[in-house]
């Protein structure tokens, strides 16, 4: 599997066995396609697109956005507030 900013048509090298299109692969593309479909219905918690720098910050469990890349650059707390099924998402 390639990280998403990864460019194949740039090459991209393999660590670890590929599995090709056998049965290890269409299982992993059903749990991926699961995991999607889970993370589409879930709506943005907060109103606005959160900064870059995520660091020195807290944030509570949801799902966060950001137009640009997120970077740490510094400690970044995740308090699930109890909640032992917290969730967060962070996409570009």
């Amino acid at each position: 599997m390639l990280h998403t900013s990864c460019n194949p048509t740039q090459g991209a090298s393999l660590n670890g066995i590929d599995f090709g299109s056998g049965a290890e692969s269409a299982n992993a593309q059903s749990d991926l396609s699961a995991v999607f479909a889970g993370l589409v219905r879930r709506a943005q918690t907060y109103g606005s697109p959160i900064p870059a720098a995520l660091g020195s910050t807290t944030r509570y469990p949801g799902v966060y956005t950001s137009p640009t890349y997120m970077v740490l650059d510094a400690q970044l707390n995740l308090d699930a507030q109890g909640d032992s099924n917290a969730v967060w998402v962070f996409v570009r």
